[in-house]
């Protein structure tokens, strides 16, 4: 490594260094650390690999140390002191160490001229990058106000939508699950009552009125049984449970349901004669895309039903604990004088549990006037009495029923289906949802 002291240096060649040395400082201007392998500190002088002209050079502010073992090059300088030369030492001139010195500032000050324009470059580009990050940033606070706007806009509209459909929509509408459970309960409660109280073996030849009481229940059930046969059909213990469920159901469907029993006194009649004026005067109407003449029947036959039902409560007059005790027994003196005759006499007569079956019925139908969809039981299609074919898209067999092939015979209606039409918003009318299948049976006479 050689070694040079500028105090070894010309004052021309000394002047010469310390300009090239300011030419790299200020082409760095405080930005740039030059990073050569040129040590310029403390009137020391490194110069490494000079003759290859390959100089590797550092400079970091670090402060040069010579080493120990470097060999000392000796020159001769204008007018300067010369120095006795070491042993393999080769020959330098102070002109060479200027040079390289001069080259190796240029070299550098060129290196750092280009990294100030690539950094300037890139802090260009990165100014465009966040100028055009900004402008996005900007645009998406835009949407995202315009985004909060329209959401506030749509919850001011839903709670002023939602003010008008109070206005002409009970407030007590159900889920389909919520009717659906009803309707099961109901057809748990009648086959366990048909089963407990008519699934024994009865002795019919000393009942009066027996004659009367088999035209009667040949008339009121989905099959029709030749009159001869009716006594071995009942007289069978596990026929008829299954004849009863179906002779129940039929009366339920026309005495209960759409029956408006639940409203006091001679309502009920208004409300029916009412509805079925109103219909009428629907059915000769055009009727529309839009279904507002349904809408509009049918929200008034809900709210009619629920403006009734709470002015009943409300009524001195009103049914005791609101559980239609007066209009159920009456409906179960007039079921059980049509079927007592087909009861055991070894069992009392089963008063309570026919109450609770009709005060089911009463509930379920009061909650289904209060829906503006419309609801129809399904006991037979075209509402002709009797069908004889199955269909599994409209039924199933009823409970303990071997399975039924489509498009073979039934004979019992075990529970009838339920068919909803439209939807608690008021449209729809025009298209059936079949919530719950008909139950049928097989019967071997």
């Amino acid at each position: 490594m050689p070694l040079v002291h500028l105090n070894q240096l010309s004052p021309e060649g000394q002047h010469r260094i310390e300009n090239a040395y300011k030419a790299v400082v200020e082409a760095c201007a405080g930005e740039i650390r030059p990073s050569s392998r040129v040590g310029f500190d403390y009137g020391v002088l490194f110069i490494r690999e000079l003759v290859s002209e390959q100089p590797v050079h550092r400079f970091a502010g670090e402060t040069p140390q010579a080493s120990q073992n470097a060999e000392t090059y000796s020159f001769e300088t204008r007018g300067g002191p010369s120095t006795q030369k070491a042993p393999g030492a080769s020959p330098l001139t102070e002109a060479k160490v200027v040079e390289a010195f001069e080259r190796l500032a240029f070299n550098t000050s060129s290196k750092v001229g280009k990294l100030r324009q690539e950094l300037t470059e890139t802090r260009n580009e990165l100014a465009g990058e966040k100028a055009q990050h900004n402008k996005a940033k900007d645009l998406a606070k835009g949407y995202k106000e315009k985004v909060d706007n329209l959401g506030k806009a749509n919850e001011q509209m839903e709670v002023k939508l939602n003010e008008i459909a109070r206005q002409n929509k009970p407030s007590d509408q159900l889920t389909d699950n919520y009717i659906i459970e009803m309707v099961k309960q109901l057809r748990w409660d009648i086959r366990n009552f048909t089963i407990q109280y008519f699934g024994e073996r009865i002795n019919l030849h000393s009942r009066p009125k027996l004659a009367r009481a088999k035209t009667d229940l040949q008339n009121s059930i989905s099959i029709f049984i030749p009159l001869e046969s009716v006594h071995h059909c009942v007289s069978n213990p596990t026929l008829r449970p299954v004849i009863i469920q179906d002779f129940i159901w039929r009366w339920l469907v026309s005495k209960v349901f759409s029956a408006y029993c639940w409203s006091p006194g001679d309502t009920s009649n208004a409300i029916i004669d009412l509805e079925k004026l109103l219909f009428g005067h629907l059915q000769l109407g055009r009727i529309n895309q839009s279904g507002d003449p349904e809408r509009k029947f049918h929200t008034w036959r809900a709210n009619t039903s629920k403006m009734v039902h709470e002015a009943a409560e409300m009524s001195s007059n009103s049914r005791e604990d609101g559980d239609f005790g007066n209009i159920s027994n009456q409906l179960k003196d007039e079921l059980m004088s049509r079927i007592q005759i087909w009861l055991s006499r070894k069992k009392a007569l089963p008063i309570e549990q026919m109450v609770n079956i009709i005060k089911q019925s009463i509930v379920l139908d009061m909650h289904l006037s209060k829906q503006i969809a419309k609801f129809q039981w399904k006991l037979f299609d075209d509402n002709t009495r009797r069908v004889n074919k199955f269909d599994g898209n409209s039924m199933e067999p009823g409970p303990g029923q071997s399975q039924l092939e489509e498009g073979k015979s039934f004979d019992l209606v075990l529970a009838p289906g339920l068919i909803r039409y439209g939807r608690s918003s008021g449209n729809e009318y025009h298209k059936p949802l079949l919530l719950m299948k008909s139950q049928v049976a097989k019967i071997f006479i």
